[in-house]
């Protein structure tokens, strides 16, 4: 969910016939810009001034059109699916204050949940209004929430997953070999796991999230770079806990949510600000035998002014929020060139050992339309959500285009992709890496022919 910007006369796909532009009601906030609005932009001298909207990053753009794009074959471009229509929603920036309370660093491209929501909401009526099938695609994440598929964003993807005929797809990230997350347990009740983390030169502050299970009790305790200690921290109920050091000018909050929500799992959110750069010890306790494991998860590259890194990371448990989400279509990274798994990608499982990813979906290298009428090639995540975006696209044509039409649920469409996905004889099915294989589209048709 990004804009496009795309000055070639060509929106046939973009849009519908609906109500023009900024119309009173069409939207909640924000304004709306159908295909008249779109086709009169790009025949006008100055698309601007008639729909004001640009893609600064290009990255909406590219996902677009590697999921659906015009063929141009003086390019040699093709998209995944170019015959489907788009109805595309430009996320406003997150406020500030909650910029500031996460500390997030002032050039990441930051959302907030609630509109999410809201685009979700708007493109789901589009698609009921237009009488077409919707495919959903998040090529966005974040490593924070409890990377279950319990949380707000995660629980309203699956109801729309089992809705026939609405796809979501999410992108896995790339926080395989980005030193972001730590998983390990507590082997004593009275001997905490020292948790090293290194943070760089120029951090203004950063957030680490513990989660936990129940009936496990976690608590914390600090060691600065300077060797002072913090002991453990008593667990207080729905009260922020504020920490200083004698000898360093950093603040740290700890806030214990015993049992979260949504999930019912524990989450320790902790909040650095001005951190002192060198090696810091998180400290983790335990209060009962059982369960004794947990995990971390550091802000995704980016978020942070400037790098924050385990010192003994875990690969795996990888995957961004909300692509843990069961009935979406969650796909990692390969590069198809040569059939190997690009490092980069997010790994499964969930964490509470779901699997994901459900396959491996091309994303190394792949070409995709840029600014001013160019073609760039990227990396990364996006991409394989959007390839994977289109073949659900044509599936669900196929399924929409048969008699009787079939409208398929997320659910359905990830098992025919699976049955048609390709394995090799050297990897355990289903993987953290690769899920049940590499898509491949024509194959999840062969597989329904019988012999």
């Amino acid at each position: 969910m990004s804009a496009c910007q795309r000055t070639e006369p060509d929106s046939r796909r973009l849009g519908s016939d609906g109500p023009d532009g900024n119309a009173a009601g069409a939207v909640p906030y924000g304004s709306l810009y159908t295909k008249s609005n779109l086709d009169a932009a790009l025949e006008s001298g100055n698309p601007l001034s008639l729909v004001p909207v640009t893609d600064p990053d290009g990255h909406g753009t590219y996902v677009a059109g590697v999921a659906g794009g015009t063929p141009d074959a003086s390019a040699g471009f093709l998209g995944a699916a170019p015959e489907a229509d788009f109805a595309v929603v430009k996320l406003k920036p997150a406020k500030q204050n909650l910029k500031d309370f996460y500390l997030v660093s002032s050039n990441a491209p930051v959302f907030e949940e609630d509109d999410l929501l809201s685009a979700m909401h708007f493109l789901n009526e589009t698609a009921a209004a237009e009488g077409k099938p919707l495919v959903l695609c998040l090529a966005l994440g974040t490593n924070q929430g409890s990377h279950s598929g319990t949380l707000p964003v995660s629980l309203t993807l699956a109801r729309y997953g089992n809705t026939p005929g609405v796809i979501p797809v999410c992108a896995t990230g790339n926080e395989g070999n980005a030193a972001h997350h730590y998983y390990g347990s507590v082997s004593e009740t009275y001997t905490p796991k020292n948790v090293e983390f290194l943070v760089s030169e120029g951090n203004r502050g950063f957030t680490l999230e513990l989660w936990g299970q129940a009936p496990q009790l976690f608590s914390v305790g600090f060691r600065s770079p300077g060797g002072e200690t913090i002991p453990r921290i008593p667990v207080s109920l729905n009260q922020e806990q504020r920490i200083t050091f004698v000898l360093e000018r950093t603040v740290i909050y700890v806030n214990y949510e015993v049992v979260q929500a949504t999930t019912g799992s524990q989450l320790i959110l902790i909040r650095m600000l001005d951190p002192t750069p060198g090696i810091w010890t998180l400290q983790v306790y335990r209060a009962f035998p059982s369960p004794p494991d947990f995990h971390i998860w550091l802000p995704i590259t980016g978020f942070s002014t400037s790098d924050v890194t385990f010192l003994e990371p875990d690969p795996y448990t990888t995957l961004t929020t909300p692509s843990a989400t069961v009935p979406v279509l969650s796909p990692s990274t390969y590069q198809a060139a040569n059939n190997s798994f690009s490092p980069e990608s997010g790994r499964g499982f969930t964490r509470l050992g779901e699997i994901k990813p459900d396959f491996a979906a091309p994303g190394v290298s792949v070409t995709g339309p840029g600014p001013a009428g160019s073609y760039v090639s990227f990396s990364g995540s996006s991409a394989s959500a959007a390839i994977t975006s289109g073949a659900a696209a044509l599936f669900l044509q196929w399924g929409i285009q048969r008699t009787p039409a079939r409208y398929f649920t997320a659910q359905e469409v990830k098992n025919y992709l699976i049955r048609g996905a390709d394995r090799t004889d050297t990897i355990t099915y289903p993987s953290r890496e690769w899920g049940y294989g590499r898509l491949q589209l024509y194959q999840s048709f062969t597989s329904l022919m019988t012999n």
